[in-house]
């Protein structure tokens, strides 16, 4: 099955990857965490720094980031949990 990518570069998809910012939905498709497939392309279209951003579109960017933030944190959360919860044996 092929992932469906969202248009990152390599570096910045590894280090999406290692920060829990990107992840795959039950699709199989890209997505940074807290966003769907298409919120996440628009959110990356949005982030542009050329783009002319209208007010509506400003609003936009922000609410997605935002819930995309704080799903993040909420991952980081639950790995750290995880993590202090279960150490690994050495």
């Amino acid at each position: 099955m092929n992932i469906c990518v969202l248009d990152l570069t390599d570096s910045n998809r590894t280090f999406l990857k290692k920060i829990y910012s990107l992840s795959t939905d039950l699709s199989d498709r890209e997505v940074l965490v807290g966003l769907t497939h298409e919120e996440s392309e628009r959110y990356l279209a949005l982030s542009d720094p050329v783009r002319n951003a209208t007010p509506e579109e400003m609003q936009e960017h922000s609410a997605l980031k935002e819930r995309h933030i704080l799903t993040r944190v909420q991952v980081l959360e639950a790995e750290w949990c995880l993590r202090t919860e279960s150490p690994s044996v050495h």
